[in-house]
């Protein structure tokens, strides 16, 4: 199950989940950790996530950050993918997980840019 939701005003909006997002996931090589290379992004790829995940608890990690534009989740490969706002957002949070790392249910959740410079909202 591959859940998107739409960050706004009104809170999360669920959308429907896409048949052809694992496709699109091939858009998402797993960088080599600590290469420097690696393009900044305002879309962050966080793995090692619980299956069973909430939505409120990925949005928990970032928020102090920043507004979050964008998320999906895909309990199945344990990784979301969050776009901040703004770049210097998503440094931010980028930064701090690399000294701070983030614990959710007891799992670290390694912190990278995305190859994405921001996710498909197309339904």
């Amino acid at each position: 199950l591959i859940c998107f939701f739409l960050i706004g005003d009104d809170g999360l909006v669920p959308l429907v989940p896409r048949s052809t997002f694992s496709r699109r996931m091939s858009l998402y090589k797993k960088p080599k950790l600590g290469d420097s290379s690696m393009t900044p992004s305002k879309v962050l790829w966080l793995r090692n996530v619980s299956e069973d995940v909430t939505q409120e608890e990925m949005l928990s990690l970032v928020t102090p950050f920043g507004q979050v534009a964008y998320l999906v989740l895909v309990p199945r490969n344990q990784q979301a993918f969050i776009e901040m706002s703004t770049l210097e957002q998503a440094a931010a949070v980028v930064q701090y997980a690399q000294s701070n790392p983030f614990q959710v249910r007891g799992k670290v959740i390694p912190v990278l840019y995305s190859k994405s410079q921001e996710l498909n909202r197309s339904p």
